[in-house]
């Protein structure tokens, strides 16, 4: 095959990727199909395998992932509702050079945050979206 004939189908070819991505409403995901579409590389990752307890293991991704979220969801909670009324409150530091404080949130709140997040993005192994940007308030 020529050099001329190699470097159009090239150009053609190019050309062709970028309108794909360029006319799609989800960009990110248009460009990794194309990635894994053209690359037909093994999968890079293999599942890990979680013990739930002495006879049961699971390696589903989204079980792992429920799993996860619980186990930090609930920490917070048990946390906080083991302090008692009497020990400091951190509220009013402005500054520290090795830590940072959150503000208490309802969960009314955090649910409106994730209601905002944008759903345009692309995700990981566990479909959970790194990137994601709030939408503008």
């Amino acid at each position: 095959m020529s050099t001329l004939l190699k470097n159009t189908i090239a150009v053609a070819r190019a050309s062709y990727f970028t309108n794909l991505i360029a006319n799609s409403q989800n960009k990110p995901k248009a460009a990794w199909e194309i990635i894994k579409q053209n690359t037909k590389s093994p999968k890079l990752f293999e599942n890990i395998k979680l013990q739930l307890d002495r006879n049961n293991t699971t390696s589903c991704p989204n079980e792992i992932a429920s799993l996860f979220n619980k186990h930090f969801s609930d920490t917070a909670f048990h946390i906080s509702s083991n302090l008692s009324n009497d020990q400091p409150c951190f509220y009013g530091l402005t500054h520290s050079h090795n830590s940072f404080f959150l503000s208490p949130v309802t969960h009314q709140e955090t649910a409106d945050i994730i209601q905002s997040l944008s759903n345009k993005c692309s995700t990981g192994v566990d479909d959970v979206c790194l990137l994601c940007s709030l939408k503008n308030r």
